[in-house]
């Protein structure tokens, strides 16, 4: 039962913050129940998250990003907002 809950249910459930809001190309991640993660490509403009971005002075914001997996190349993760 607990495989096929995860089957059902194991997936992304955010989405990347990005500069832009554009959408990203589509990946796939690590086998979760005998299946890879299949990400969003829909993506979040950081003014909708913050309002006043124009405005911001601070460092360089850590936007969200894909990146390579270390041990396998061929599989993605989410990394950032």
């Amino acid at each position: 039962m607990y495989l096929e809950r995860a089957k059902a249910y194991n997936g992304v459930c955010t989405a990347l913050v990005t500069m832009d809001g554009k959408a990203i190309p589509a990946s796939t991640g690590m086998v979760r129940a005998g299946a890879p993660i299949q990400y969003p490509t829909k993506t979040v403009a950081a003014s909708t998250v913050f309002p006043n971005l124009d405005q911001y002075k601070g460092q360089p914001l850590d936007l969200g990003k894909m990146i390579m997996s270390v041990s396998d190349p061929s599989v993605k993760l989410q990394y950032g907002w």
